[in-house]
């Protein structure tokens, strides 16, 4: 038959006398109930001669047998307050890890609900958003929407004639693309807006307003031209592309392919690929880069200046004619009168003689391979 220690042997003695203690008495009932060898042992004791001397002496056993167990039961119970403190421990672990899982997730669907919306204001007064990724199709009065990731088709009709335009917003941090349904393409960047109308049917140009960034790829119409209205030009294309930047105190259009005109105040300037025009707002400050093929097909560079002062038209000088200029202090800041184109054809003394004859206060003197301006 199995062995068992004496200390379990002890408690069904003192169970057998009814001098238990409760906790003791739940220990050894689970040992009953698992074992059945203990069992067999527990029931050939209830018919033990002896077991008349332990119910009779329930003093004396008692005593002696607390004492004799006492040690054995602090041990038991320190090993249970073991086995708790772990489970407290193990459990306060999981909730800590959990708890900035749990955060973390929360901060990314937070995220997520934050993003940054690209939104579309119709003329009739709908409002649509559109979220990173969004694919989905609407038709709303005439008006067809279609969405794949970041790119909108747009296809109005003239059901409503005279209708308000709609207006795209692209906020901080996105880039949304238009396709309108004269299949030209508008890549508009952060902090952009553009105005467009809800079709091209009936209008004999085709016309759309921005304010701030955008690359455009416009579909050849020569009887319906495409024109771009910024606060600073209006830019006017047959079929080109081209990109516009236009800010309160800046104004960018550079050319990639086509012709393009350009209308900045009472400037009227046409445009091929390469060219570009940069307006510097607060110093009413324009600059028309031209890269151009000479006769000896080797690139030139036509830089057009207009109201601009001495020390930019000096720079001009310099990189076109790699001569070293000097201005006199006096005269850095003092404006040209009129506009002025400088390319490397024209002989630089022709056109020393151009820009005295265009402004009676100008003058210049050579002194070795070094130009001086006043």
């Amino acid at each position: 038959m199995k062995q068992f220690p004496a200390e379990i042997l002890e408690l069904l003695r003192m169970k057998l006398a009814g001098v238990i203690e409760k906790e003791d008495d739940e220990y050894i009932e689970s040992l009953l109930d698992t074992d059945p060898e203990l069992r067999k042992v527990w029931n050939s004791l209830q018919h033990d001669p002896d077991v008349a001397y332990f119910r009779g002496a329930k003093d004396d056993v008692k005593r002696r047998l607390h004492q004799r167990l006492a040690k054995n039961r602090r041990r038991r119970i320190l090993a249970k307050g073991a086995m708790v403190l772990s489970i407290i421990l193990l459990g306060g672990l999981t909730l800590i890890l959990y708890i900035p899982t749990k955060k973390a997730e929360k901060q990314l669907s937070s995220s997520a609900r934050d993003e940054p919306l690209v939104s579309l204001h119709l003329g009739e007064g709908k409002e649509i958003s559109f979220k990173k990724g969004d694919r989905k199709e609407e038709v709303y009065r005439g008006v067809s929407l279609t969405t794949k990731e970041d790119t909108l088709y747009f296809t109005g009709s003239s059901e409503n004639e005279g209708s308000e335009w709609n207006t795209l917003e692209v906020p901080k941090g996105r880039y949304f693309t238009l396709i309108l349904e004269d299949h030209s393409v508008i890549e508009l960047g952060p902090e952009s807006r553009l105005q467009f109308p809800r079709t091209f049917e009936g209008s004999k140009k085709r016309k759309v307003l921005l304010e701030g960034m955008a690359n455009f790829a416009v579909v050849a119409n020569p009887s319906h031209p495409f024109s771009v209205i910024t606060v600073h030009a209006d830019i006017t294309v047959l079929g080109t592309q081209f990109e516009v930047r236009s800010f309160p105190d800046t104004f960018e259009t550079k050319l990639a392919s086509g012709k393009l005109k350009v209308k900045i105040g009472q400037e009227e300037l046409i445009l091929y690929p390469g060219h570009k025009v940069n307006l510097d707002v607060p110093n009413s400050k324009l600059m028309i880069s031209r890269p151009s093929v000479s006769t000896g097909d080797t690139m030139s560079i036509e830089l057009q200046l207009v109201n601009v002062n001495l020390g930019d038209i000096a720079q001009g000088i310099g990189n076109i004619y790699h001569v070293t200029v000097v201005v006199a202090p006096e005269s850095k800041m003092r404006k040209y009168d009129t506009s002025i184109e400088v390319y490397r054809q024209k002989p630089i003394q022709r056109f020393l003689k151009e820009m005295k004859a265009g402004d009676t206060y100008f003058d210049y003197s050579w002194r070795n391979d070094t130009l001086f301006l006043k």
